[in-house]
């Protein structure tokens, strides 16, 4: 007679600290008793933000190491029926073109009204990596850089008056401007430590008042940036960060009302479902099929806000559109399914509807990546790879190159193995 099994019995866990020194913690509010026994600062019992000990730049990182000990299954579904809520020449190309583009983004900082709080102690150097954020970074978040760029006139009046704002924002402007100098890394690797230990001590984000909440949630979007700006292979961990802290307060229904809490929705909505594909193939589809529409909320924002550019931003959502249409395709197929050249092809010729340099066209690098990951001839994959090399040489930012990386992985893949599987190994956010 086969042995009954064991009925599930849930795991009562402690303190983090108790964890690590494998003791059994007494679950002492607000701070367990055999931590301040010893004199250690107890963490609490909320969500477990754990991190790797240093932060690396381009490297590939380790693939099972210092995921957040809340599992994925808090935000994503388990399965598909149920929905849940050459450098050197382009650097010099990019140091020219910082002063010259987007004249207004440098008056926007200038005029900022920041709240009460940190800006009295704001030194020179944070000054301008606050106007370095404004005219280098905040304007590749956007389609249309005007007074209307949250990225600008939401984020940077809150970093004057947040600690953990402030330091998410000072690292995404530190990387950048490493990676366009060569020289500056170890102050930006500080920052960004810095504004990972400010993310632990609120770790209990359940525990805070609702600023406090959109606060957290705001330098997590930001660090995803910084993530976007350097090209590291710590996206996942912060990515995974951001769905347990929505899961633990409640759900995106607690992100509807003021304009501060609509924008965070927007941007949490569109890094969701293009940041999905990057985790893993099962994750990517069901985020598309069953939220993908909610990528499209900033384009509707955009819509209403500008409707004499109507026809551009409907070009826009277009290509997007034909972009989730292509991974679908490619992930429902086994290994060494038949190319969709035809989809290529309308996708090429749609985004060649729009002349280099208009407007939007920053805004297609995850698109333009997804529709170069399926390209199979020479004509198209040079297409893209150009495309691609262009957005960089525009913004500097190192995620584009680690996508013409992978692109070649793929496109050098004697197995011939779905290349939608192969977009999460390198762990790298692509938008």
């Amino acid at each position: 007679m086969p042995q009954k099994k064991r009925p599930y019995v849930p795991k009562i866990k402690g303190c983090y600290e108790c964890s690590q020194r494998r003791i059994h913690c007494d679950r002492t509010h607000p701070s367990c008793k055999k931590c301040e026994i010893k004199g250690i600062s107890c963490s609490g019992f909320g969500v477990s933000w754990r991190f790797r000990n240093s932060f690396s730049v381009g490297t590939k990182g380790v693939k099972n190491d210092s995921l957040l000990t809340e599992n994925w299954r808090h935000a994503t579904p388990k399965n598909c029926t149920t929905k849940s809520s050459p450098v050197n020449n382009q650097q010099d190309t990019r140091a020219s073109m910082g002063d010259s583009r987007l004249n207004e983004s440098s008056t926007f900082i200038s005029t900022l009204s920041p709240q009460p709080g940190l800006s009295s102690t704001i030194s020179p150097r944070e000054t301008f990596l606050l106007e370095y954020f404004s005219q280098h970074i905040a304007p590749e978040m956007v389609i249309i850089d005007d007074q209307n760029n949250g990225w600008r006139h939401m984020v940077l009046p809150l970093a004057h008056s947040n600690a953990i704002v402030m330091n998410s924002v000072l690292a995404a402007s530190a990387f950048h401007l490493s990676a366009r100098s060569g020289s500056g890394l170890h102050d930006a690797t500080n920052l960004y430590a810095k504004a990972i230990r400010e993310l632990q001590r609120r770790s209990v984000i359940d525990q805070y008042d609702l600023e406090t909440q959109h606060n957290v949630i705001l330098a997590i979007l930001v660090l995803l940036v910084a993530l976007m700006v350097n090209g590291s292979s710590d996206f996942p961990i912060v990515f995974q960060m951001l769905q347990s802290a929505i899961s633990a307060i409640g759900g995106d229904s607690i992100l509807s009302e003021g304009e501060l809490a609509k924008f965070l929705l927007r941007q949490i909505y569109k890094m969701r479902v293009y940041g999905a594909p990057f985790i893993s193939q099962d994750v990517g589809t069901c985020t598309l099929l069953f939220e993908g529409q909610q990528g499209f909320d900033c384009l509707e924002y955009y819509r209403h806000l500008y409707p004499n550019y109507f026809d551009s931003i409907e070009r826009i959502a277009n290509l997007r559109q034909q972009a989730h249409d292509i991974y679908l395709y490619r992930a429902s197929l086994g290994d060494g399914g038949p190319p969709s050249t035809h989809l290529v092809e309308n996708f090429k010729a749609t985004l060649e509807l729009m002349p280099e340099g208009s407007l939007g066209e920053h805004s297609l690098i995850w698109a333009c990546f997804i529709a170069a990951s399926e390209s199979h001839t020479p004509e198209h994959q040079s297409f893209f790879d150009e495309y691609l090399k262009r957005q960089f040489s525009r913004s500097g930012f190192v995620n584009i190159l680690r996508a013409l990386d992978l692109l070649k992985k793929i496109r050098s893949n004697a197995t011939n193995e779905n290349w939608t599987k192969l977009l999460p190994e390198p762990q790298v956010f692509i938008m």
